[in-house]
């Protein structure tokens, strides 16, 4: 198993700690902060060691090739000094001195790319770490609502039902059953005293039954009248309430 460090392990320890407990926006805030406030880049050579281990090497290796160079030189000319031998020696000098600026731009374009990969590795972690909350936030907005979505639709559903079920306790009401109304929490009294006054009223029937009524119980008797009046009752012309009240006013019993 690798034991490789997350970036923002290296480069804020004390801050990833808080990132670990989940407190990303500590370190995003951080971050931000340095990116903000970042310095522009500076680079002393001579405080570079590798830099002033390479200016060390080549100025001794410059001098000893100088010297070396005026020697051959003065060699040619008989073992004399002269301005050939100075030149030569101070080409081979320069020659070292520019092998040695190469060193240092190199050095010092290592140190500026150290310094904007560190820059960018912060703004990297810092777009990470916001992708990441505006994902968290995204998330965390489409779960409340889908939350209430359900929540309306669960709201919904229960009044549809509760509606249904008042819809058929009026239905069983106007058959006569107020229980279902009762259980509903409706106050039924005044259902029921209408329903009492309605069958206590008499009922409505037609002139011509009446007059064939009298006219059969006084013609035939009690028994011929009875017959007509079960007729009209198959015959869906009145009720048993209706035969009661003609029965009553014509013999006086129901």
């Amino acid at each position: 198993m690798s034991n490789k460090k997350k970036p923002e392990e290296e480069l804020l320890p004390e801050q990833a700690a808080s990132a670990v407990k989940g407190d990303l926006g500590i370190l995003r805030d951080a971050l931000l902060e340095e990116l903000l406030h970042t310095q522009p880049f500076e680079f002393d050579l001579n405080a570079d060691a590798l830099y002033r281990q390479y200016r060390d090497s080549y100025s001794l290796r410059g001098e000893e090739s100088a010297a070396d160079a005026f020697g051959k030189a003065v060699s040619l000319t008989g073992g004399y000094a002269n301005s050939y031998a100075q030149s030569v020696a101070a080409q081979t000098y320069d020659d070292y001195m520019l092998k040695l600026q190469d060193k240092a731009l190199q050095i010092y374009e290592n140190a500026y790319d150290r310094y904007k990969q560190e820059n960018d590795r912060k703004a990297d972690i810092y777009k990470m770490i916001s992708s990441r909350e505006e994902e968290e936030y995204t998330r965390l907005q489409d779960a409340e609502k889908e939350a209430y979505k359900r929540e309306q639709e669960s709201q919904k559903a229960d009044y549809e039902k509760q509606q249904d079920a008042l819809s058929f306790a009026y239905k069983m009401a106007q058959l006569g059953d107020f229980s279902y109304l009762q259980e509903a929490g409706i106050d039924i009294s005044a259902l029921l005293s209408a329903a009492k006054e309605k069958e206590n009223a008499p009922e409505k029937i037609s002139v011509t039954i009446q007059n064939t009524a009298e006219e059969t119980y006084y013609t035939y008797g009690y028994a011929a009248l009875v017959r007509y009046l079960d007729r009209q009752i198959s015959y869906g012309q009145i009720t048993e309430k209706g035969k009661s009240q003609i029965l009553k006013a014509l013999t006086g019993r129901g």
